[in-house]
């Protein structure tokens, strides 16, 4: 009663010292309808005459009374509820099927319809209805009055409360058992698989109809009608399903599937469908959670190549979780940890050897090109000793390893976005055996002379020099002087130093020998002049 004493005082302060014109503004489509309890009746009146609308408002009210220049009454539809509220006994039973809009001026145009369906009636709607409009001019209509007649045959589908998705649920429909037709329930739109439908009669009180099946998410919002008399399309009771489940969600990427290093990257987690709305939105990366990320969107301001990778995105309700496919992203960057390695991993080659380079880096896309550099210096890449060729693992072999080619190398790798950075060198060492070895010493000395026969030698690695002396006697003799370790602090040089005597005279080489091979330098001969003795007279002997 209280909520019913403030819509009413609403209307008293809206209308106080309401004015009616002479003029036909509106007219009524029929003054009397007559209807059955539990159906609908449509109510309607139309513009008569060009009626400016700016500023306006309009509203069906019933039974009205005029006490003192004041108009009371029940408002059972209005075009603003703010400022003219509705009755709650009328809320849920009345809705607008005909609308006036203005048209271009802000007028009514003629012949312009106001229609309301009024549904479930009940004995107590008995009474008369008026059209109000309320703009520069006001004006209300002449009454509509409504009969509602008895129906012995009224039919109670009661709404369902809210099921959960895959549970089993049974409409029921009844009216009283002395009716002569069967309620019938019919879904608006063909249901997949046809639900089970059964009818009973407890022979005297009531007849009803049950409608049974198991609901899922396709049947939120799917509405359900009873009907008993086809005579009337408006006796009926129409109820609607509300299933509760969990989300189902996919990922959308602003603006695409690919973007570039230093760009904004927005994922969205799409609720395709969700009864209720997720309260909880857990992002996914490679299978791992980002703890950090609680929203439906999933914002990297400058992505990065770490970033690219498999996202999804798990939305939780109240019925559970539905987590989405998982959604690749890619991300373009330049060249990046430019690597340049070696056949087998070797960095020493011998001569004649082959030897194969590999750039190695990380890019999206693959690199369409290299640079190749040694010692700093841009490489030829069109010499005959080289084979070049271009991989997703790039690589360029040297067919026959050379001396000269001993030095270090890098490499650069170019893709649309950018040229990378030059690698870390990587130096190679060229083996190769020793070179003739050069003997240096002189060949004629005299005994007890200080003397130093040299031998020098190339090679890679350091060589083991040894000095040899091979006697003139029949037969000669040969024994290893001097031994020159390569590991020596001065590699590939042997220096001996010694003080002449008789048994140094002979045929002296140098040998050199290393992983690579040996050779041994030209002979060189040492001639030892004896030192001649006094000869004391015999006298003073």
């Amino acid at each position: 009663m209280k909520a019913h004493s403030v819509w009413w005082l609403v209307v008293l302060a809206i209308l106080k010292n309401v004015s009616c014109s002479e003029r036909t503004l509106f007219k009524l489509v029929t003054t009397s309808l007559t209807a059955k309890e539990g159906s609908c009746v449509e109510i309607s009146c139309r513009v008569n005459e060009r009626v400016k609308a700016a500023g306006a408002h309009w509203f069906w009210i019933k039974d009205i009374v005029w006490s003192k220049s004041v108009l009371t009454g029940t408002v059972i539809y209005s075009m603003n509820k703010s400022l003219i509220p509705v009755s709650t006994d009328f809320a849920d039973r009345v809705k607008e099927i005909s609308s006036l809009l203005p048209a271009s001026g802000g007028y009514l145009t003629i012949s312009k319809k106001s229609s309301i369906l009024l549904c479930n009636l009940r004995k107590s709607d008995n009474g008369k209805y008026f059209f109000r409009f309320d703009g520069q001019e006001k004006w209300y209509t002449a009454a509509v009055r409504l009969h509602v007649k008895d129906n012995p045959c009224l039919i109670t589908f009661k709404q369902p409360p809210v099921y959960k998705e895959n549970n089993p649920i049974t409409l029921t429909c009844s009216t009283l058992g002395s009716c002569g037709s069967n309620p019938v329930i019919k879904p608006l739109r063909p249901l997949s698989p046809t639900p089970l439908s059964t009818w009973d009669y407890d022979g005297r009180n009531k007849k009803s109809t049950s409608l049974s099946f198991t609901v899922n998410w396709q049947h939120d919002g799917e509405e359900f009608s009873c009907q008993t008399d086809d005579s009337d399309r408006y006796l009926m009771r129409n109820i609607s399903l509300t299933v509760e489940y969990r989300p189902e969600v996919e990922v959308s990427m602003s603006p695409t599937a690919t973007v570039r290093q230093g760009d904004a990257m927005t994922l969205t987690c799409r609720v395709r469908r969700s009864n209720p709305l997720p309260h909880t939105v857990i992002w996914i990366k490679n299978e791992k959670a980002l703890s950090e990320e609680r929203t439906e969107r999933y914002v990297v301001q400058s992505i990065q190549p770490e970033d690219a990778g498999d996202y999804k995105c798990s939305a939780i309700n109240v019925r559970g979780e539905g987590t989405s496919e998982p959604f690749r992203v890619k991300v373009q960057y330049g060249p990046r940890r430019t690597t340049i390695s070696i056949s087998e991993g070797n960095k020493r080659v011998g001569v004649g050897k082959s030897l194969t380079f590999y750039c190695q880096t990380e890019a999206n896309p693959a690199p369409h090109g290299y640079s190749w550099y040694r010692d700093n210096e841009t490489m030829e890449i069109d010499s005959s000793r080289w084979k070049y060729e271009t991989t997703r693992d790039n690589k360029r072999t040297l067919v026959t390893v050379e001396r000269t080619d001993q030095g270090c190398y890098t490499c650069k790798a170019t893709n649309f976005i950018n040229t990378g950075k030059q690698s870390e060198p990587v130096c190679i060492e060229v083996l190769y055996a020793p070179s003739s070895p050069s003997l240096s010493m002189k060949t004629e000395v005299r005994e007890g002379q200080l003397v130093t026969i040299s031998c020098s030698v190339e090679s890679s690695p350091p060589s083991k020099l040894t000095l040899t002396l091979t006697s003139e006697s029949n037969p000669p003799s040969s024994k290893v002087l001097f031994t020159h370790p390569g590991s020596d602090r001065r590699p590939n040089n042997l220096n001996h130093t010694f003080h002449v005597t008789s048994t140094h005279a002979g045929v002296y080489t140098c040998d050199a020998t290393n992983t690579e091979g040996s050779t041994t330098s030209e002979r060189k001969k040492l001639v030892v002049k004896c030192e001649q003795k006094k000869l004391v007279p015999k006298e003073t002997i």
